[in-house]
């Protein structure tokens, strides 16, 4: 998805989702900037991007929308190149789909019912994994791929080669990269202006929730209908775009976004059966 100003961009985090029973595969950041002098290398689960900016001088205020793989991954290079990074997510805290579940009723209980596993093929993310690795925010896992078909089990090794989950839960992984990052948790941003050469973010009551030189969105659902049927107001970037009609290249194809519903069934039993 293309931003169309040199201060704007939208970053994307794309589930690949295989059904039940199979693995959550990747998430794949995709942010695409104007060209300039200066390049930024992102890791993320589907692999690198490469920023680039001539405009991008250290400290400064960068305002990110959304605190999962995608916007935590983004936070934590923009935060080491020296950059004054704030991060909005409407959720109690961060991870987005990279979630866990815990049982109230089964203490110690926890199923990973977003991404369950993730893999790291690429050298630039499997650098950004390293430190979490050794903190011990993430660990390897050498589980096994089970398919239940018409009451038939079976059982494989996990192709994902090198695979990991966070550690003690899936939203760790972001937690970590969130390090030193200031966080905004359990505030949604419902209105996005341009002001005096800034950023401004809005709450739905027209609070003023911050302003920045620069902005990145990281869920297309800010502009897509969906947002309307469930908050009762239009999408914040079809709402930018009308005023901004240089944006419309990148707010429309949000419009035509297709997501396919996933069930998840979260199963445990009272006991482990015998080994194979």
């Amino acid at each position: 998805t293309l931003g169309t100003r040199r201060d704007f961009f939208f970053c994307g985090a794309i589930d690949l989702c295989m059904g039940v029973g199979r693995v959550l595969a990747a998430c794949i950041l995709v942010a695409v900037l104007v060209s300039g002098s200066r390049a930024f290398s992102i890791p993320c689960l589907g692999g690198a991007l490469k920023l680039r900016s001539s405009e991008m001088p250290p400290a400064k205020r960068i305002g990110i929308v959304g605190a999962g793989i995608a916007g935590c991954s983004l936070a934590k290079v923009l935060k080491d190149k020296g950059m004054a990074v704030t991060v909005f997510e409407m959720g109690r805290g961060a991870g987005g789909r990279m979630a866990t579940r815990k049982s109230r009723e089964i203490p110690g209980l926890a199923i990973n019912h977003g991404a369950p596993v993730f893999s790291a093929s690429q050298e630039d993310f499997q650098r950004m994994l390293k430190p979490l690795i050794d903190s011990g925010s993430v660990k390897r896992w050498n589980g096994t791929i089970a398919t239940l078909d018409a009451g038939s089990l079976q059982t494989s090794p996990s192709a994902l080669g090198d695979a990991y989950v966070g550690a003690p839960d899936m939203s760790s992984v972001c937690e970590a990269l969130l390090t030193g990052v200031e966080t905004r948790f359990q505030t949604q941003v419902a209105g996005i202006e341009r002001q005096d050469k800034e950023w401004l973010l809005r709450s739905k009551d027209e609070k003023e929730l911050g302003r920045f030189d620069w902005l990145c969105v990281t869920s297309h659902t800010m502009g897509h209908p969906r947002w309307q049927r469930v908050f009762g107001f239009a999408p914040p970037l079809e709402t930018l775009a009308g005023q901004h009609p240089q944006l419309s290249p990148l707010a429309e194809p949000l419009k035509d976004v297709v997501t396919t519903p996933v069930m998840v069934t979260m199963v445990t039993y009272p006991e482990a059966g015998p080994a194979g």
